[in-house]
């Protein structure tokens, strides 16, 4: 995984998992989703600032700095020599899903504009119920 938890994100990401499973698997479902992924990868300040690879890839920490009691258990099972390491491969890969999600997410957003100008998806949301109301407006 690209990221190392301390527990308390660990539960939390436990906990997101849970809520997101008792959604229903539609599309409905998966839009959120989609959207909350697009904006970890663009925004930066979308993490939490406790998440250590977003920390070392600010600068704002340097591992050397921190005291080994407050590491992630994943970087307290390694010698010290190969922390930086597994860091650096956590970065990497991070900013490899970046590329990837945001790659995806064009590909979406071309896929459901295609579908409404097909007619075969309907906007629904927020988004729609605000076009529609100014559209109501205007006319």
């Amino acid at each position: 995984k690209a990221e190392l938890r301390t527990a308390k994100q660990a539960k939390q990401a436990a906990m997101e998992k849970k809520v997101a499973s008792s959604l229903s698997h539609g599309v409905s479902a998966a839009a959120p989703a989609a959207e909350r992924a697009v904006n970890k990868a663009l925004n930066k300040n979308a993490y939490d600032e406790s998440d250590l690879v977003q920390q070392m890839e600010a600068g704002t920490i340097k591992l050397d700095k921190i005291a080994e009691s407050d590491l992630p258990d994943e970087l307290k099972a390694l010698p010290a020599a190969e922390r930086q390491a597994k860091l650096d491969k956590s970065l990497q890969e991070r900013k490899q899903l970046r590329s990837r999600i945001v790659e995806l997410s064009k590909q979406r957003e071309s896929y459901l504009a295609e579908q409404v100008r097909k007619g075969k998806v309907t906007k629904t949301g927020f988004d729609a119920a605000v076009a529609s109301a100014l559209e109501k407006q205007l006319n």
